[in-house]
């Protein structure tokens, strides 16, 4: 019994270390999403030119993803694309890029990177205002300015003064109810006690 766990974890540790694990879980989250998705259908011709044009993407990303070790995203992404991927090299040549050009990082960073740097800068634009108004104008709209603030006074304090006005209504005539009542009970009271 100890013999067969023993050889258990070994075989285990040997299928980890030359990554024959990571691939058997890889196909097997694949064929477990696989049979868990609704059938979608393939992207249209008119968003791929080409299967070159699917191969390069796809190794780009799963170049990025093994680079920056996603692995899970990686080991489900290879199966699910379907295709197998093209070597940095491979991409390079494809794409009739200079190799001097690429450096020590991923070849999408230093894809993207490149984009960035040839992408011409826009220069911000400012606008420069000067006053041309002469002294008359600037009393002109000051005075106008003073109208419309004037009038802003008086409407609100025409509302000020009708907000407390419709309280004391409201409030007189919950009064004037209470009373009433009041007085209907005390009648009610006065009539019971006399019968």
């Amino acid at each position: 019994m100890e013999e067969n766990s023993h050889y258990k974890s070994e075989l285990y540790s040997k299928f980890k270390d030359i990554g024959l694990l990571d691939t058997l879980k890889a196909q097997m989250r694949y064929k477990l999403l696989e049979k868990l998705q609704v059938p979608q259908t393939k992207p249209s011709s008119d968003s791929l030119e080409s299967p070159l044009l699917a191969k390069i993407i796809n190794s780009l990303i799963s170049d990025h993803m093994r680079l920056n070790n996603y692995n899970f995203s990686y080991s489900v992404f290879l199966p699910e694309t379907g295709t197998d991927t093209l070597k940095p090299e491979e991409i390079i040549e494809i794409l009739n890029i200079d190799k001097s050009a690429i450096l020590n990082k991923g070849l999408l960073e230093q894809l993207i990177e490149t984009f960035m740097l040839k992408r011409p800068k826009t220069k911000e634009k400012m606008n420069i205002c000067t006053q041309t108004e002469t002294y008359d104008n600037i009393i002109g709209l000051e005075s106008r300015l003073n109208n419309v603030d004037d009038e802003y006074k008086k409407r609100i304090g025409n509302l000020e003064s009708t907000i407390p006005k419709t309280m004391e209504e409201k409030f007189f005539n919950y009064k004037k109810d209470l009373e009433k009542r009041m007085k209907l009970e005390m009648q009610a009271e006065v009539k019971k006690k006399n019968a």
